[in-house]
């Protein structure tokens, strides 16, 4: 079976409104752009969105989205670098969620301050619709 294609957008950072790259890529290249790990001092950095735009980053033009991404954060009092310092609604960790994506195409990766080892889960799934 072919690989699927699916519009992206990639952003050097979570601000950018002017995608460096906006194009149709195959879904193993996303998986592949998923599963780089960067490990950086500052929680900004490379955003990848499941979409094609037709201009700047706003809702008005978003041509088509290819792909579902769903933010699971623990939300919490934080210090002034942005680490939760106290949980205020604990996000379910991933493994409690695996066998409902049973069925599904799908990548996942932690997000900035993803401590599991202090209850604290911050990562994205990214599913083909």
């Amino acid at each position: 079976m072919a690989a699927r294609n699916v519009a992206i957008c990639l952003f050097t950072n979570l601000r950018g409104t002017a995608p460096r790259r906006n194009s149709t890529v195959p879904w193993p290249d996303v998986v592949s752009i998923h599963a780089r790990h960067h490990v950086r001092p500052g929680k900004d950095g490379p955003l990848i969105g499941g979409y094609q735009l037709s201009g700047t980053r706003n809702n008005e033009n978003v041509v088509c989205r290819s792909l579902i991404q769903l933010d699971i954060d623990t939300e919490g009092t934080k210090d002034t670098t942005g680490r939760i310092v106290t949980v205020t609604k604990a996000a379910p960790p991933f493994d409690s969620l695996r066998d409902h994506l049973a069925d599904y195409e799908w990548i996942a990766a932690s997000s900035h301050w993803h401590e599991p080892n202090r209850g604290i889960h911050k990562y994205r799934i990214t599913l083909l619709p």
